[in-house]
């Protein structure tokens, strides 16, 4: 017993002493990531780990370090003279190319950021870090056409790399100047009523300098009787990290689509492959309608995840709408499963926001499932079906069965 005490003790020094440990370069290399990580005191993590490289000045991670801390501390040219430092010392280390391209990137020197990216990846030609960090900046250069290509060999070498995979979705339609879609969709009541309704839509989209422009012609056949409505969309980006999406739309046909609607949503691009959403939506019957909305997804492996929140606001009596999907990548970015449910009325869906027409809460569920199939990169073709049953009276339950097929050609 006395033994086994003695030995706890002595490992217990050794662990304080070793985490203590100023008497080395690894030591002191230890202490300051400590200091940075955990504490957030960059300035006596800098100081730590200066006195680590006096013990040795070629050692390299060290300087990556004192670079990237300088960097978070917006010291920019303290940051650039060790991150510079890094690579005449080890041309060979993956990590400080890595660590400079993202200073580069962070201040907005992209030129200096792709050439910092190449340079490592003459040496690194399969590293999926350098990789994605030249997509990303070949992004931000507006260059779409030049980062697609990356995304794809990255999802080629890993095909669970979420990040390449959010890239690679984003850049599919960036790359495409123009794209044209066509939807059409048929809907059948079990109850509700007698006559089937008939949805079809015709939209065309431009790559614009300040992001997508969208122009779009709905058209609906509902209790026997024809409407159009005209909307546009835009997604003028704002950072790098940030872009809008708005939405404005008229009908005058009130039995068949709202007057008036519109939509503004703030997107964020998040870090490890997450996607966030705030925003407002409005609808114009015959009195004005709010949500407001909330969003977050995420790529995982071969899967993205979303979860969809609207919410009204307490003088309306339309209630929360909750919504979860699962989409799965069977094949390219543009070859996927999803399957969608939602309780709540819905929203955003063009196709039956008449179910918001009398502005009152009812018990509602959907459920949805789309096939979508890419053929020779260009072409997409889409096939959905879906079930809705909402408690369109007090005590009576009614079914709708929709299906539907999109075709969409980018050029």
């Amino acid at each position: 017993m006395r033994a086994t005490l003695i030995l706890l003790i002595f490992f217990i020094a050794t662990v304080i002493c070793r985490a203590q440990d100023t008497t080395t370069a690894d030591g002191l290399f230890d202490y300051a990531r400590k200091t940075a990580y955990d504490k957030h005191d960059y300035p006596n993590a800098i100081r730590l780990a200066e006195k680590a490289l006096a013990f040795n000045n070629a050692y390299t991670d060290v300087i990556i370090f004192i670079g990237r801390v300088y960097t978070w501390s917006k010291n920019t040219d303290s940051a650039k003279y060790y991150l510079k430092r890094a690579i005449g010392t080890d041309a060979k280390n993956e990590d400080a190319y890595i660590a400079y391209a993202d200073f580069s990137f962070w201040n907005n020197y992209n030129d200096t950021a792709l050439e910092t990216a190449n340079a490592g990846l003459a040496y690194f030609p399969r590293s999926e870090d350098l990789l994605i960090r030249e997509a990303k900046i070949l992004m931000a250069m507006h260059q779409y056409r030049q980062a697609l290509p990356i995304t794809d060999t990255l999802l080629q070498m890993n095909k669970d790399n979420a990040e390449a995979r959010s890239l690679n979705v984003m850049l599919k339609d960036l790359s495409a100047k123009n794209k044209l879609t066509i939807n059409t969709e048929y809907t059948h009541f079990d109850k509700q009523f007698p006559n089937d309704w008939r949805f079809a839509s015709i939209e065309y989209v431009n790559e614009t300098k300040i992001g997508p422009v969208v122009g779009r012609i709905d058209y609906a056949n509902r209790f026997n009787m024809n409407g159009y409505q005209f909307e546009a969309d835009a997604y003028p980006r704002i950072s790098k990290m940030f872009y809008l999406y708005l939405n404005a739309g008229y009908s005058d046909q009130v039995s068949v689509f709202s007057e008036w609607r519109g939509a503004a949503s703030l997107f964020a691009n998040l870090p490890h492959a997450y996607e966030g959403e705030l925003g407002v939506r409005y609808l114009y019957y015959t009195s004005n309608i709010y949500f407001y909305t909330a969003y977050l997804g995420k790529y995982y492996k071969k899967f993205y995840f979303g979860l969809h929140e609207y919410v009204t606001p307490s003088t309306q009596s339309l209630g929360n709408t909750t919504g979860f999907f699962v989409r799965y990548y069977y094949g390219g970015s543009d070859d996927y499963i999803n399957v969608d449910g939602t309780r709540g009325v819905l929203v955003d869906e063009r196709w039956y926001n008449l179910s918001l027409y009398d502005n009152t809460q009812l018990p509602a569920y959907f459920g949805e499932v789309i096939l979508q199939k890419s053929i020779k990169k260009l072409n997409l073709i889409s096939v959905n079906c879906s079930i809705y049953q909402q408690e369109y009276l007090p005590g009576v339950i009614g079914n709708q069965y929709q299906v539907g097929i999109g075709y969409a050609r980018r050029f």
